[in-house]
């Protein structure tokens, strides 16, 4: 199981921004680093939508 924590939260800096873009980019960017090319996601963010696309 992998946990990504959004922008800002656990133990990154703080960001420039909390576009949903970014997140998004960010969760790919992860899973091509682990060469992983099929997911299940579960995401909770308060009341935002789920990863747009």
């Amino acid at each position: 199981m992998i946990s990504l924590d959004q922008r800002g939260h656990g133990e990154s800096g703080r960001p420039s921004s909390y576009e949903n873009d970014l997140y998004v980019e960010d969760a790919i960017a992860l899973l091509n680093h682990l060469n992983i090319e099929k997911v299940g996601a579960s995401i909770r963010r308060g009341g935002h939508p789920p990863l747009t696309t």
